[in-house]
């Protein structure tokens, strides 16, 4: 998918391209703490898609640049928990850390369902 960018100090920044570089095989059950070797060597950034939890697919889509570590959100506004998951990548490797909802770890949480990688930003 290649799409437009606009980078107030530069101008347009053409083209950006956007290539899912790993999927979750089960994306409906619980999820540990993991590093998955995937290249991203060619990549600015990342797109992490997570779902909620294992029963609800309320998902987010989190970004972050290549060589650093960020958290993923999900957010209920019925009960106006967050959901999270802490994520660090280098150009080898995404290593996905611990899960939360609220102050409580657990491995149903913030599950990781694809990843997009981004080239063309920026940096």
């Amino acid at each position: 998918m290649k799409l437009s960018g606009y980078d107030y100090d530069m101008g347009w920044v053409l083209p950006l391209t956007v290539k899912r570089v790993w999927q979750n095989s089960d994306p409906l059950s619980a999820f540990d703490s993991q590093m998955v070797e995937v290249d991203l060597s060619e990549y600015n950034a990342i797109c992490v898609v997570t779902r909620q939890n294992t029963t609800d697919d309320r998902r987010a889509w989190n970004f972050g640049f290549i060589g650093d570590t960020f958290v993923t959100v999900n957010k209920n506004a019925a009960n106006a928990t967050l959901y999270g998951r802490l994520i660090e990548s280098t150009p080898s490797s995404i290593v996905f850390g611990a899960a939360y909802a609220g102050s409580t770890a657990g491995t149903s949480n913030a599950i990781p369902i694809e990843v997009y990688g981004i080239k063309g930003i920026i940096v």
